[in-house]
């Protein structure tokens, strides 16, 4: 399983209609670094990506 591009977890997250906090409060990380992620500073880790699709049955 790759990691998500940043375009890939914003579309996923507007989908859902959710804010960054809220995305991030259903993996239990932070907005920040959400954020970070939906930027590219940072990549995110494919386990994160599966745990998000999961709890949003995606």
């Amino acid at each position: 399983m790759n990691a998500p591009t940043p375009q890939m977890i914003r579309k996923l997250r507007g989908k859902l209609g959710l804010t960054r906090s809220e995305a991030a409060g259903i993996i239990e990380c932070s907005a920040r670094t959400w954020e970070a992620w939906e930027a590219g500073r940072r990549p995110m880790h494919p386990a994160f990506w599966f745990a998000f699709k999961h709890l949003t049955n995606q």
